[in-house]
């Protein structure tokens, strides 16, 4: 899933199926705090996130996988471990999200809806408890 995230020669739909996925991995807890190699499974994904690339097609289907793309950043930082990532794919993670709302050639929706998801990151960045800011700062 995750070379097809990355991948400039994939199409859209191809991309959204594969963000879907990844985003079921993280929702149902497939990957957790004890799973073997868990830091480097979430941050290869946040990895992916932020190198994401598609074959655009049409405009109204590309927005939808932009969507799904930002769903998944925000999972990926409030699921279970989403305290493993470093502060530099946090940051990597807000920065691709403040693009794509500050594109022009976007929707009014799609530009609403990466602003909500940088309202939603830095509420999860900021609301951790005291424990886990002091890991994310040790993850840096």
């Amino acid at each position: 899933f995750l070379a097809v995230v990355e991948s400039p020669h994939t199409t859209g739909p191809m991309t959204g199926a594969a963000l879907s996925s990844l985003h079921k991995f993280l929702l149902y807890g497939f990957i957790t705090k004890e799973s073997s190699r868990a830091k480097e499974g979430i941050d290869r994904i946040a990895r992916s996130i932020t190198n994401f690339h598609f074959e655009e097609t049409d405009p109204d289907s590309d927005e939808v996988v932009m969507m799904k793309l930002l769903e998944l950043s925000a999972l990926c930082l409030r699921c279970e471990v989403g305290e493993l990532l470093k502060n530099s794919y946090c940051w990597e993670i807000f920065r691709s999200c403040h693009r794509i709302s500050n594109q022009e050639q976007v929707s009014s929706l799609l530009s609403n809806t990466a602003g909500n998801t940088l309202a939603h990151i830095v509420l999860i960045l900021f609301s951790c408890p005291r424990g886990n800011k002091t890991k994310l700062i040790q993850n840096a």
